[in-house]
């Protein structure tokens, strides 16, 4: 498994990067153990919730499963947020999302998550938010990672149209520019990291 340290990056740097990409990425918040024992517990979830329910449908577990909520307000997870946005922070909503393999003998078919902006939503007005987005597995390009585009968040709210294919309720999909693809973050090919 790759595994980030744990955080080593200064508040006022991640703050900078926050500002300057919209992002801070890759950031270690769990040790290898936390990592470990989150996963256990999750697949233990997984296990009695059945895989299509945990694909995309396990939402704001942190109200009953007490590992969800340890992990949601975590301390170093919430020392990066408090990094990026300051010491005012709501946890509005968490998220269990799977990205199994497409495998067109399950009849799932061509799934992905489309490009899209959180923030739409969630109906908050303004429109300003932080996704959290810890990895509790291997995540790269080839097994579906999170995708960003430095700097987008400065364009505010985008157009969005409908992406039938998309996992769950992103079918609000952006239109991602052929000049926003050098921006991506991780790059195709993203070195692995010991």
């Amino acid at each position: 498994m790759v595994y980030t340290p744990l955080m080593t990056i200064a508040a006022s740097a991640l703050t900078r990067q926050w500002e300057a990409q919209g992002f801070v990425a890759p950031l270690g918040v769990l040790s290898e153990d936390e990592v470990r024992y989150y996963r256990e517990e999750f697949d233990r979830l997984e296990a009695r919730e059945g895989r299509d329910r945990a694909e995309i449908k396990l939402i704001d577990r942190h109200f009953d499963l007490e590992f969800v909520w340890r992990l949601a307000h975590h301390p170093r997870v919430l020392d990066a947020v408090e990094a990026a946005i300051g010491p005012n922070i709501l946890l509005l909503a968490s998220h269990f999302f799977c990205k199994y393999p497409a495998a067109g003998a399950e009849g799932r078919g061509e799934r992905f998550v489309a490009w899209h902006q959180d923030v739409t939503y969630w109906g908050l007005e303004p429109p300003l938010a932080v996704s959290g987005w810890i990895a509790i597995d291997d995540s790269d390009v080839e097994n579906g990672c999170l995708r960003v585009v430095r700097g987008s968040h400065r364009n505010g709210l985008l157009s969005r149209q409908v992406s039938p294919n998309s996992l769950g309720s992103f079918w609000k999909a952006v239109l991602v520019r052929g000049e926003d693809r050098s921006r991506h973050f991780p790059p195709p090919a993203l070195p692995s990291q010991a």
